[in-house]
């Protein structure tokens, strides 16, 4: 796996990188410490993110993709397709998004591969270094996000597999539902040990 490398400096204060390859969760080395999840703004929840009563329940998992797989969005319009995003999950992407392009520029965005309904996101950051946006032709860190106490955070991001202590000092307090969630293999005590992730 080959990363570009930023400064040190980069990568704490805009909480990314990029790598010239999507990366896996299957290699298990050292997890490279996340950057702290302040760094991305939290959108508190909304009254109207509740689902409809036809709507898939909360915690159901409605999206679940390999890497890179899932749907990419480059604008706000983009974000606004799905429908089986709730109100306040979509309103943080928005903001996760617009982050993302001040950051990377115009030919950047995020993917999703993971959504369980109304609590958790999995998905990564791509940036064209083309510049002939929509072209996607490199990843970044792959990202975990989840709703704690009500307000949706980014939990973790990294070019590796993420220690299991990152993902509960985030404040995640449940299983990560599967495979294709950024997070269900963890590396536990700083070990290179590969587990899946027990909150």
């Amino acid at each position: 796996m080959t990363f570009r490398a930023l400064p040190l400096v980069a990568l704490m204060v805009l909480a990314g990188g990029c790598s010239t390859a999507a990366t896996t969760a299957s290699p298990v080395s050292a997890a490279r410490p996340s950057s702290s999840p302040s760094a991305v703004a939290s959108v508190p929840s909304p009254a109207s993110s509740t689902t409809a009563a036809n709507d898939p329940a909360v915690g159901t998992v409605v999206l679940s993709v390999g890497e890179m797989d899932g749907p990419k969005f480059g604008s706000e319009a983009q974000l606004k397709e799905p429908t089986w995003l709730t109100a306040d999950a979509r309103e943080f992407l928005v903001v996760t998004l617009a982050q993302v392009k001040a950051t990377y520029g115009k030919c950047s965005g995020i993917s999703v591969n993971g959504y369980q309904v109304g609590e958790l996101l999995s998905g990564q950051v791509w940036i064209d270094h083309s510049g002939s946006c929509p072209q996607i032709i490199t990843s970044g860190d792959d990202r975990l996000w989840g709703k704690v106490n009500g307000t949706w955070k980014l939990l973790v991001l990294s070019q590796q597999v993420p220690s299991c202590s990152s993902i509960r000092h985030a404040g995640w307090t449940k299983a990560i539902p599967d495979k294709n969630f950024f997070g269900h293999i963890c590396v536990e005590n700083n070990t290179n040990v590969a587990v899946v992730f027990r909150p």
